[in-house]
């Protein structure tokens, strides 16, 4: 299984895997792995071709897509409130099926293979991210800023050094908001949205884990703007079905939209 590589900047990579990107960091003492992917193939051995650094490996969210990979590592900090989420999401069973209902849609001749590259999960420890906890990797610190809203336990790490957040799925074109996935209620994300805004001095560029992974903190606005349209009514979606999942979408011009339960879910 392979990966594509691109270096962000000094001491910064993307690693994708398949539709999701995960990043490395690197300062003079220690590296950052954010997300850890489905667990196709060898991550570990990837990550030790960029560096030699001790390790600490971190989750944004508990989504398969992101933390199923966690079991290559001995330790991984998420947020407690994805615990749960990591545990039944990232089995093996849960994996074949989040690769092969992916590839069905995007790319059917790649699929046999990445299933192939799928391996048991074995035990690792879980550790519990806090909000303002701050990992000093030597010569540039990374916070953790809790943001609930695509899962109950999301995070984002901000790299001020560097004026870099990464958002994890926080902030993304298409945004997944529907409980079915672990996810919270809208008015909740909407108050993460507005405290990463508040945070936004301290932030240039928006580093997330799918589509074009470079962004700015207009993206942020953007995304609230338009979850504040669904909440107010203004907006109205369409019942959507394919094997990834039965939602209603929200579309809100080529790039941008909302996938949610529907008018009648809890706001």
């Amino acid at each position: 299984m392979n990966y594509e590589v691109r270096q962000l900047g000094k001491d910064t990579w993307m690693i994708r895997s398949m539709m999701v990107q995960m990043f490395l960091i690197a300062g003079t003492e220690k590296a950052m792995l954010i997300d850890t992917g489905a667990g196709m193939g060898n991550l570990k051995a990837q990550v030790e071709k960029l560096t030699d650094k001790p390790l600490i490996v971190v989750n944004t969210h508990g989504h398969v897509d992101h933390a199923g990979g966690n079991f290559q590592f001995k330790e991984v900090w998420m947020h407690a409130d994805d615990f749960s989420a990591a545990d039944w999401m990232c089995t093996l069973s849960e994996r074949q099926e989040y690769v092969r209902s992916r590839l069905a849609v995007f790319a059917p001749e790649q699929t046999q293979e990445a299933v192939d590259s799928l391996q048991p999960c074995v035990d690792y420890e879980k550790k519990a991210l806090t909000e303002g906890q701050v990992f000093d990797l030597g010569d540039r610190e990374l916070e953790v800023i809790f943001t609930p809203g695509h899962t109950h336990g999301s995070v984002c790490f901000l790299d001020r050094r560097y004026r870099r957040i990464f958002t994890g799925d926080t902030v993304n074109y298409g945004m997944l908001l529907q409980k079915s996935y672990e996810c919270t209620a809208l008015s909740v994300y909407v108050e993460s949205l507005k405290k990463l805004l508040a945070r936004g001095g301290e932030f240039d560029t928006v580093l997330r884990c799918h589509g074009e992974p470079v962004g700015t903190k207009g993206d942020i606005q953007i995304v609230m703007g338009m979850v504040q349209r669904i909440i107010s009514g203004e907006v109205s979606g369409e019942h959507f079905v394919n094997p990834m999942r039965d939602c209603w979408n929200y579309n809100f011009g080529q790039k941008y939209s909302v996938s949610y339960d529907g008018p009648d879910a809890e706001l």
